[in-house]
């Protein structure tokens, strides 16, 4: 029989609290109402965390099957507030982490590639003349050329949005911190719909 893991824990509302870990040989397991998967990382980190005295929580939005490390909360000294701030930092967090799982390391590749292509034929590409640029190559009648434009230009696109995603991320997070409890709410929907605009 295989032996795994998992945090028997308590519904708080925006967050999970655990209670304890048991395992699948536990005589108990079964009439435990509410247990989440634990990866073999997390777990260690919630014994020795339980060990220390600190409180761990668990974020409700955590993704797969299994909580993994990055969905914990460990709760020190922090107050309240602190605490309902981070939880919301790590919501963010996985929505842009998500969105940015589209640029792909061949998709990055790709963009270099291709672009150390057009420099050596003479079209080189910033912001201020991109346009320009693109309007010669498409004036060159040159197919494979412009295929590998339309290529570039996808590959850019999605790696501009994703650049600019962490730069909205960096944003909000500086400002969450700096958030009072009449602000931090706020600060966590506006970015949200941002967020929901860019990415529709």
């Amino acid at each position: 029989m295989k032996i795994f893991e998992v945090a028997s824990v308590k519904d708080c509302g925006d967050y999970y609290e655990l209670d304890h870990i048991l395992s699948n040989l536990n005589q108990d397991f079964e009439n435990r109402s509410l247990t989440l998967g634990l990866n073999t990382y997390a777990a260690t980190l919630i014994k020795k965390a339980i060990d220390n005295n600190v409180i761990v929580r668990i974020n409700k939005d955590y993704l797969g099957p299994d909580v993994v490390a990055k969905d914990l909360i460990f709760v020190n000294s922090q107050t309240e507030l602190e605490l309902k701030k981070k939880a919301l930092i790590q919501k963010v967090r996985q929505l842009v982490t998500h969105q940015q799982a589209n640029v792909s390391g061949l998709m990055m590749y790709e963009y270099i590639a291709i672009n150390n292509e057009l420099c050596d034929k003479g079209f080189f590409i910033h912001d201020d003349n991109k346009e320009e640029v693109y309007l010669s190559i498409l004036e060159t009648g040159d197919e494979a050329l412009i295929d590998k434009l339309e290529r570039y230009l996808n590959a850019r696109d999605i790696i501009s949005r994703s650049s600019y995603l962490e730069q909205e991320y960096t944003k909000f997070y500086l400002n969450m911190n700096e958030a009072d409890e009449s602000e931090y709410e706020e600060v966590y929907n506006s970015f949200v719909k941002q967020y929901l605009s860019q990415v529709k």
